[in-house]
């Protein structure tokens, strides 16, 4: 299973280290966070999130930029980051902080979600009104979690946002090759494979490609003309 990274950003360490000794293999455990002696605890399924934790926004948009922004991050072991949960906590000083979750946000939109590779941000905080919500969509939240909540409903949450964003387990082009008239050629049909809404095996036929054997040995392979054309079941409900 691929790991989903997730930049948490928090204020409470107590609480950042429960969910990364819940969710994290031993060896993405930090040394800085509170865990029970950075020991893997009951967990028996598979390890599908993996969380980043940073406490402050000004670090965690250093950290955002050196795993997503560094075109050289693979070669320094830095994973690219998936999404971003971070907490959204009144001010009770009743002062403004230097560098706040709206900076943040800020800051990611001009520097651009998809340059970034970002499939989304996640907000936590104990109350939502709805102009908040509506200002927090515009910068590309797509999630609102109350608090305060458990472990097991944070990995519910996040088992849904993920398949929101990465859609089937199973995507892949199948081949057909079917022979024409003329004997140096061979016309590849091709099909997109993937789980539909009802979970079920689905295909999406592509225009062809055809497959032209040369004389001296070499292969030329060009696209034909045509349309894509969804399966009957995918317009359908299982029940027609």
């Amino acid at each position: 299973m691929e790991l989903f990274y997730i930049l948490l950003i928090d204020s409470d360490p107590v609480l950042a280290g429960q969910i990364v000794e819940y969710f994290n293999p031993p060896m993405f455990y930090a040394s800085d966070l509170v865990t029970s002696k950075n020991k893997a605890g009951n967990k028996t399924k598979p390890y599908q999130f993996v969380f980043i934790y940073c406490r402050t926004f000004k670090k965690a948009l250093q950290t955002l930029i050196a795993h997503n922004g560094d075109p050289y991050a693979k070669e320094r072991n830095l994973p690219c980051i998936d999404t971003i949960l971070f907490e959204i906590k009144e001010n009770t000083r009743g002062r403004k902080e230097k560098f706040s979750y709206w900076e943040f946000l800020q800051e990611i939109h001009q520097l651009g979600m998809q340059r970034l590779k970002l499939k989304g941000l996640l907000a936590q905080s104990p109350f939502f009104s709805e102009s908040l919500k509506d200002e927090l969509t515009w910068y590309g939240v797509r999630g609102f979690l109350r608090k305060p909540f458990t472990l097991e409903q944070l990995e519910e949450y996040l088992q849904k946002f993920s398949h929101l964003v990465n859609g089937s387990t199973t995507f892949f082009i199948e081949p057909r090759s079917k022979a024409t008239s003329v004997s140096h050629q061979t016309q590849i049909q091709r099909v997109l494979r993937y789980y539909n809404r009802f979970n079920k095996l689905a295909g999406i036929s592509l225009p062809p490609l055809l497959e032209e054997r040369k004389p001296d040995g070499t292969t030329i392979i060009s696209l034909q003309k045509g349309e894509v054309e969804l399966e009957d079941s995918l317009v359908s409900t299982p029940e027609e």
